[in-house]
């Protein structure tokens, strides 16, 4: 006898959003990683979710509303696969009505820290990135079709510490 598939739960960034840490971490460890890289080529649209010790009560609603908003300056990150698990990409922000791309990382298949589980790591450890960027790791998993979902962290002694979960949605590009 067969099992029926599970049916993928199609989430968006909105619902995400509403989510504390902990909740989006279980979500995270049920994400998959993506067959290539190349699913997230291109401007992602990209939103921060919530801010580590920031997920509770108004101070989740206003890192929600505050993140969503067209004011917010980080607008995401773009992404070029350079194999079938390997990529590289830079951040994409917006200041004063001006866009910038910085702080470049690689992208390669790799374990997670929060679970040993496989994500595509964002390593930020480049000689042009300025400390602490360069301490950053970000990850991220498929946990809807199109939609990733991933902590980021800074490393500065061996625990890393969990700044901030974020989602990349490449469903739309910017």
């Amino acid at each position: 006898m067969t099992m029926p598939m599970k049916t993928p739960v199609i989430l968006t960034l909105d619902e995400l959003s509403r989510l504390r840490c902990h909740e989006l971490e279980a979500v995270y460890a049920e994400g998959l990683l993506p067959e290539r890289l190349s699913a997230l080529n291109g401007r992602p649209r990209a939103r921060v979710l919530a801010v580590a010790h920031f997920d509770r009560g108004p101070l989740l609603k206003m890192v929600s509303l505050v993140a969503g908003s067209r004011f917010f300056p980080w607008e995401g990150k773009n992404f070029a696969s350079t194999g079938k698990k390997s990529g590289v990409g830079r951040n994409r922000v917006n200041l004063l009505s001006r866009d910038f791309e910085w702080f470049g990382f690689k992208t390669r298949v790799e374990k997670s820290v929060l679970d040993g589980k496989s994500c595509v790591r964002l390593d930020y450890g480049l000689t042009d990135n300025p400390w602490p960027v360069n301490k950053v790791r970000d990850e991220l998993r498929e946990v809807s079709p199109g939609l990733y979902l991933g902590p980021s962290l800074l490393q500065l002694r061996k625990e890393p510490r969990l700044l901030y979960w974020f989602a990349v949605d490449a469903r739309v590009q910017c």
